[in-house]
């Protein structure tokens, strides 16, 4: 886990950090789903060297939706339309809860006045 950490450093601005990540699979990828404080990604691991590619990387402000599918499974489709369904090792209604937490404040009053 610390491997994961030591590259997210190197992902992230000067603005953003690490805030957790969970074991999981993307499809036929195994690797982890990182929480920072402005973005969520999917690192894929290639084998024991701990080397890293970025499947998947949508800053909070682009996220459309989050929920549980299973009791492992998570959806996240973005402000484009994808859907990315990550498995991970935790409880998937932790990690929606950890990424509803992350997500900017939505205004409860649309400013749009019907006249």
């Amino acid at each position: 886990m610390s491997k994961v950490i030591e590259y997210t450093r190197n992902l992230f601005g000067d603005e953003d950090e690490y805030k957790c990540c969970y074991r999981g699979n993307y499809g036929n990828k195994y690797g982890f789903l990182v929480l920072s404080n402005k973005r969520l990604m999917f690192l894929h691991e290639r084998g024991l060297s701990a080397d890293f590619d970025k499947v998947f990387d949508v800053p909070y402000d682009r996220v459309a939706d989050c929920n549980c599918v299973d009791r492992n499974l998570i959806s996240i489709r973005d402000a484009e339309g994808n859907t990315h369904q990550v498995q991970t090792s935790a409880s998937s209604k932790l990690v929606e809860q950890q990424i509803r937490e992350l997500l900017p404040p939505t205004p409860l009053f649309s400013t749009n006045v019907i006249p």
